[in-house]
């Protein structure tokens, strides 16, 4: 077994004084969420293993509530190995009544940026899988292009430039751009781009779960409708992110002289809730641009839908006046921060046991969420967050990539209890084995102190590439492995990633103690 030290949430001071036995509990922080963002395509960690750092900002109403897991707010906080954790501040309780939200915005070189929307109704530590797209592998249902097609002069594009996206097989739809001659594009700061101007399109069509997952910010989502703020749940007709940059890497933001046009083919087959109906020729939908700074999306205009196409698919095509990733869809204006329960029941295994949900929307199929689930057979999840009057499907699936159980739960405002009946995971048997793990720390410089961690932790089936969640409590927790196979085990502290690697061999504990900080380290607690 390799080990290398892990570290935990804390914001509790010792007494360099005491030379007695003394167990600290570091846990002064109640609330977290812990992030692990991944590769839409591979779904591995993004930096896992490398230097690559993921920038992310807090935005939102509760900004200011938010900290890292060592009580310090910070402008920045950036991942380890495709990991980061952020916290409450001490006194900062959340209740259904008085919740707390905000929204993180996520930025990194090579992928298109993205938002998380966090919503949280108690103390509780919530951890989330963040999918980002990678321009050069990008997952199913989502095609990019990249042209360098045209030039700037004092910011004039000087010839008529194209883009159009490569055809989702699954759809046989695409996306076009067209920035015309004579128009001038200007960066954030009102600089003009100058040189080759590239251009970088890539189209997320509605259909697929991978390219929905991708969404930014999730289809139930915060927009500004004329003014107006609402949580609202997007249907969506396809989304398009355009990056246009000058041969400085100057990024281009708002346009003068001109617009630059966006179409958007749909498939004849997708759900309009307006209509409740499959899409037709002379629907109106309406055209969102994204805030990439607060995870925002703004109603920018609605245009009539035209065809069909020679493809049978029909076209959507708007005016662009700045540039942002931009969105066809219709809006569902019924969402509830508090819905309803699923219970877990079932009649073959009790205890502890970790998967994937997943929630689908009856009407199209279309995935709502995915999430892990760590949680104890006859617990209740309440849902937040949700949106209401539709029908949707919750599929739990195991480790083993099997399904549990699944349910449909027509209303998900109704505030009532709905159960789910779950089959053991991995088919029974002793395929999963509950194991304990101890962990305890040591200073070098503060004998007689004994730590022990309350904190998230991820670990990871090197056999299987299977990830996880499980959670230390005063240096203990329960989770369930598949014995004599290879784990690594990994914990987010500080923007450094700790990790080390355990064969189980046995049910019998895993058991790390007397692990030796650093000065430095423990100075941290």
């Amino acid at each position: 077994m390799a080990c290398s030290i892990m570290l935990w949430n804390s914001c509790e001071k010792l007494d360099p004084l005491n030379e007695v036995d003394l167990i600290v509990d570091a846990n002064l922080i109640k609330t977290t969420v812990n992030i692990m963002f991944v590769d839409a395509k591979t779904r591995e960690p993004i930096g896992f293993g490398t230097d690559k750092v993921i920038q992310v900002t807090v935005h939102g109403a509760n900004r200011d509530d938010v900290v890292d897991v060592t009580g310090i707010q910070k402008e920045v906080y950036r991942t380890a190995g495709g990991f980061v954790g952020v916290g409450l501040e001490p006194d900062v309780v959340p209740t259904e009544a008085n919740p707390v939200n905000f929204t993180l915005v996520a930025h990194t070189s090579g992928y298109f940026s993205t938002s998380v929307p966090v919503v949280l109704g108690q103390e509780s530590h919530e951890t989330l899988e963040v999918p980002m797209v990678a321009y050069d592998n990008p997952p199913e249902g989502v095609t990019i292009a990249t042209r360098i097609n045209t030039t700037a002069v004092g910011g004039v594009i000087q010839t008529e430039a194209t883009v159009v996206t490569p055809v989702v097989a699954a759809t046989n739809t695409k996306a076009e751009v067209i920035i015309p001659e004579g128009i001038t594009m200007t960066d954030a700061d009102g600089n003009p781009l100058q040189g080759e101007i590239k251009t970088r399109v890539g189209y997320f069509s509605n259909v697929g779960d991978a390219s929905l997952q991708a969404f930014p910010g999730g289809l139930t989502t915060n927009v500004n409708d004329g003014g107006l703020q609402e949580e609202i749940n997007f249907f969506s007709a396809g989304f398009v992110a355009i990056e246009i940059t000058d041969e400085n890497g100057r990024a281009a933001k708002n346009f003068s002289g001109g617009t630059v046009q966006l179409s958007v083919e749909i498939a004849a087959d997708t759900y309009n809730p307006d209509t409740e109906m499959p899409v037709q020729p002379g629907d109106i939908i309406p055209l969102w641009s994204y805030d990439e700074e607060t995870g925002e999306w703004f109603k920018e205009s609605e245009v009539a839908i035209s065809g069909p196409l020679p493809n049978g698919n029909l076209l959507a095509t708007g005016q662009l006046e700045h540039l942002s990733y931009w969105n066809w869809d219709w809006k569902w204006g019924w969402v509830c921060w508090w819905g309803a329960q699923l219970g877990l029941r079932s009649n073959e295994f009790t205890g502890w046991f970790s998967g994937r949900i997943y929630a689908y929307r009856v009407w199209d199929n279309a995935l709502l969420k995915c999430s892990f689930i760590r949680d104890f057979v006859g617990d209740n999840i309440r849902l937040l967050r949700v949106p209401g009057g539709m029908p949707v499907r919750f599929e739990i699936y195991d480790l083993c990539g099997g399904l549990m159980g699944s349910t449909v739960v027509n209303n998900l405002c109704d505030g009532g209890l709905h159960p789910i009946d779950l089959a053991a995971p991995c088919g029974g048997g002793n395929v999963l084995q509950p194991v304990n793990i101890r962990l305890s720390g040591i200073c070098e410089n503060r004998p007689g102190v004994v730590i022990r961690p309350s904190t998230v932790f991820w670990y990871y089936n090197m056999n299987r590439n299977i990830w996880s969640v499980g959670f230390l409590t005063n240096g203990l927790a329960t989770v369930n492995v598949f014995v004599g196979e290879p784990y690594l085990v990994a914990v987010y502290h500080n923007n450094q990633l700790y990790q080390y690697q355990v064969t189980p061999s046995s049910t019998d504990d895993v058991i790390l103690e007397n692990i030796l900080l650093t000065a430095a380290q423990c100075n941290q607690l």
